[in-house]
């Protein structure tokens, strides 16, 4: 087997590892470890007890095998809550103001978040500059008048139908927006942001640093919700976007974090 040049970042490892059970459905510790670049059998078993924590896979006796409650992929998620989804990207895509630098995040809700930026400009006159890791959104909004798009370099995540990695880093680290746009797994008062995947953890991370505003996008499965890597706590976004029927006293408990919340209905897309 041919060595790879060692992935030090570990959401790196955790794609690497990914893309190897995709292809095959077992796969031994030490071709893991080379597929890795050569990293230590210690290393490889510490990723593969993280992922399967998380679900993305199952240990077994010198290796892993796919599991079955894996990621079902971005094709499926995209499917599912569509009302609520629509509802959000309809009220995300009032944030933008002309002559900012967007950076929308990878997702479904951002996908549909970019399909409703195209209808805006298409009835004002919106000048935005868009940056995005996902091929999705540079799909819809690809050739809209109004929008200059940057689309990230690197290799494409086909769960996550967006590039990621050292290069998409590299790129960032030379950037800076005026609103970033974040989907994340889980919202919690407490806990924060987080995300099921280890995969675009670090991207977030340093694009949020990098923004003036980051308002968080997620649908009402998302509120309580823990998963098992925080991206950011909440208080440290500017706001979040979601239709969750949220009690007042959670309504306090999100605002005290000093968060902004807009709560949207799907009452008007469920037809």
């Amino acid at each position: 087997m041919t060595q790879h040049s060692s992935l030090r970042i570990k959401e790196d490892r955790f794609r690497a590892i990914s893309a190897a059970l995709a292809g095959a459905p077992t796969v031994s510790l030490t071709e893991l470890a080379d597929i890795c670049g050569g990293v230590s059998l210690m290393t490889v078993r510490r990723d593969l007890s993280e992922m399967e924590a998380q679900g993305a896979l199952r240990r077994v006796r010198g290796g892993a095998v796919r599991s079955g409650s894996a990621d079902p992929g971005y094709t499926q998620r995209a499917q599912e809550n569509l009302s609520s989804k629509t509802a959000i990207a309809r009220a995300a895509a009032s944030l933008p103001r002309s002559g900012m630098t967007v950076f929308l995040d990878a997702g479904s809700t951002l996908s549909a978040l970019a399909r409703e930026l195209t209808r805006r400009a298409s009835v004002e006159n919106l000048r935005l500059r868009v940056v995005t890791p996902s091929v999705a959104i540079t799909s819809a909004l690809s050739g809209t008048e109004g929008i200059t798009l940057h689309q990230l370099g690197g290799e494409i995540d086909h769960t996550l139908m967006a590039v990621t990695g050292d290069m998409v880093l590299n790129q960032i680290s030379e950037m800076n927006f005026d609103l970033f746009v974040m989907g994340a797994t889980g919202a919690d008062p407490v806990q924060g942001f987080t995300n099921s995947s280890p995969l675009g953890i670090a991207l977030k991370r340093m694009v949020h640093e990098r923004a003036s505003e980051t308002w968080a996008v997620t649908d009402a499965s998302k509120w309580r919700r823990v998963d098992a890597y925080r991206v950011i706590e909440m208080g440290s976004a500017t706001g979040w976007i979601c239709d969750a029927d949220l009690t007042a006293d959670e309504i306090q408990q999100v605002k005290s974090t000093g968060a902004e919340l807009r709560l949207v209905s799907r009452t008007e897309d469920e037809q």
